[in-house]
């Protein structure tokens, strides 16, 4: 789960979209291959900060 914001902006060759979230859960989950116990990833704010970038408009 994540909050966060984003930017839109029109151009000539279509719309950018910028979001920036914050991870509420400190925990991710495992890959198949390992236990189903959830790990820390960690406290750190650049570690909860998610950055996102694309061209177009979502579905």
């Amino acid at each position: 789960w994540a909050v966060g914001g984003g930017l839109r902006i029109r151009t000539p060759v279509g719309p950018v979209r910028v979001d920036l979230g914050f991870r509420l859960n400190r925990f991710r989950a495992a890959p198949a291959d390992e236990p189903q116990n959830p790990r820390p990833t960690g406290g750190d704010l650049a570690d909860r900060l998610v950055f996102h970038l694309s061209l177009g408009e979502a579905f």
